[in-house]
């Protein structure tokens, strides 16, 4: 992770994060699922994550209709208990577009939008916007999937980072 002027960098690990979702057998135009969102505090530098777990929900909507596809995952943990630098209150919203061209090809654009609740409103939301390219094809019967992406965060909280 870059530092912000005149700090360090950090490398390593961040928190991890899984969702886990409920959904019907047999989905009909719109595939939908519930559950769980958990953060598990896998950090390795303490700027690379919080030091808590996070509990809260999770949502995902899916449109799969050839050649579109659409999508949306929607998650909000909070830490559970204890108070000071690390508490955690922070929104996850990853969109999917995704259209399908001949001979395996697609465009998409693929991200997460981001808002850190425990920041005042000015300085907590994080934009992403962009999309690329990609390509399936097989390497003996192993499918393999090769995309490239930019994107540029139109969007960020005070000192952060952007493509202006």
């Amino acid at each position: 992770m870059p530092g912000l002027s005149g700090e360090k960098s950090a490398t390593g690990l961040g928190d991890t994060l899984v969702n886990l979702f409920v959904s019907p057998i047999k989905p009909g135009a719109l595939v939908w699922g519930a559950g769980p969102s958990i953060l598990l505090p896998t950090r390795t530098d303490s700027t690379l994550g919080s030091n808590r777990v996070a509990l809260g929900p999770a949502l995902l909507l899916f449109y799969p209709s050839e050649p579109w596809n659409a999508g949306v995952v929607l998650q909000n943990g909070c830490s559970l208990g204890g108070s000071g630098i690390n508490r955690v209150n922070a929104l996850g919203a990853q969109y999917l577009f995704n259209y399908n061209l001949p001979d395996a090809w697609y465009i998409n654009s693929n991200a997460t939008i981001t808002s850190d609740w425990t920041i005042r409103s000015g300085k907590r939301w994080t934009v992403p916007i962009g999309g690329g390219v990609g390509k399936i094809f097989n390497i003996g019967q192993q499918p393999v999937i090769l995309s490239l992406q930019a994107f540029d965060n139109v969007v960020t909280p005070h000192g952060g980072r952007s493509g202006r």
